[in-house]
């Protein structure tokens, strides 16, 4: 679980690994507060202050297709999510995450 692109570990796009070294991206529209809540802390960021659509980087090379916590996970592995997509879509926006 990562912020990456952002001004601070805090801040940025939302990755998550699948395996070392390989992290799916995150599609806007796949996503809510709750989700939100529990990246930033888990990452011990804080609270969300401001979830936003990104600019697509194509930097992962996959998205997950469904995450949804209802906010009082502790991880976001015990939210649910139904796996990758096997192939990426051409979204132009991403998740994005910037934590208190």
């Amino acid at each position: 679980l990562r912020l990456h692109g952002g001004e601070s570990r805090c801040d940025g796009r939302l990755e998550v690994a699948v395996r070392p070294g390989v992290w799916a991206r995150v599609s806007v529209g796949l996503w809510d507060n709750g989700t939100a809540t529990v990246v930033c802390r888990q990452l011990g960021c804080g609270v969300p202050e401001k979830i936003h659509a990104a600019p697509a980087n194509a930097s992962g090379p996959i998205e997950l297709q469904e995450l949804r916590c209802v906010g009082t996970e502790e991880l976001l592995a015990q939210c649910n999510a139904s796996g990758m997509a096997t192939e990426p879509s051409k979204s132009a926006e991403e998740l994005a995450i910037a934590c208190s």
